[in-house]
């Protein structure tokens, strides 16, 4: 060897470069040298090489699918977020704050949708309107929550005993209206009748019973959306001024509705 060896270093052995590594083996001074060819270090080197890179490869493909994944599922959330929204919106937009029915204008929406139905397919459709009879009186002795009270409790039993493709809505203070599709006037003067009977032997709380009275029209060819509400609307008047807690068909929009004055 051309210099002693400490440790490990490389050397020139028989004209080759060698690594030569040293230990000792005992405690009386002898030494174990070993020393290995260049191309087993090389081939070594090699596959370590070899293996970093596909392991940094591996973990690349990880980064980049797990940042890929996160990506995906944050816009998930986020679409899923903003679909939520529309949702609450569409839902406040057509629904009544204080009782959960449709508004009037979901309500109009769902009218005049049914009307090109019964155009189209010439079926029957009717309109009830009704409100609760001397709801002034409640509110102006009991308050107006317990007015409140009568309109939530009123707007889930009435939804309780309707068919499922009729359609409830508040049409504005103590007043509803339903929207019958394939019921003709006396069929739905039929349904109003029940309601108006289940309804007086319902009792709400403080507010005790209380009664509504009924307009109802039947659509006839040429009735509008304004029409036809404007008809059961004078049915609704009749039944006010004819006692309350009563039920009136509106006549043909072609028959002159009499013109009665309010029992004295």
């Amino acid at each position: 060897m051309q210099r002693e060896v400490i440790g490990a270093a490389w050397l020139k052995i028989d004209g080759a470069h060698v690594y030569v590594q040293r230990r000792a083996v005992d405690r009386y001074g002898w030494s174990l040298v070993t020393w290995k060819a260049p191309e087993g270090i090389f081939a070594s080197r090699v596959l370590g090489i070899i293996i970093t890179l596909q392991m940094a490869m591996m973990a690349l493909v990880y980064l980049v699918g797990r940042e890929r994944w996160i990506h995906d599922n944050v816009q998930l959330e986020k679409r899923l977020e903003l679909e939520e929204l529309a949702r609450n919106l569409d839902f406040r937009a057509a629904t009544d704050p204080l009782t959960g029915l449709y508004n009037r204008r979901k309500f109009n929406r769902e009218l005049a949708t049914e009307i090109l139905r019964a155009q189209r397919y010439k079926t029957p459709l009717s309109l009830v309107l009704y409100d609760v009879d001397h709801f002034k009186h409640i509110n102006d002795s009991l308050g107006h929550q317990a007015g409140d009270k009568v309109l939530t409790a009123l707007s889930r039993f009435v939804s309780a005993h309707i068919r499922n493709s009729d359609v409830l809505a508040r049409w504005g203070g103590e007043e509803f209206v339903i929207l019958t599709p394939a019921c003709n006037g006396p069929v739905a003067c039929q349904l109003a009748g029940n309601l108006k009977d289940a309804i007086a032997a319902l009792a709400i709380g403080e507010a005790g019973t209380v009664t509504c009275s009924f307009g109802v029209a039947q659509y006839e060819d040429g009735d509008t959306a304004e029409t036809l509400i404007a008809r059961a609307d004078e049915a609704l008047y009749r039944a006010k001024i004819n006692g309350r807690n009563r039920v009136e068909l509106a006549p043909p929009a072609t028959v002159a509705a009499p013109d009665l004055q309010p029992a004295l």
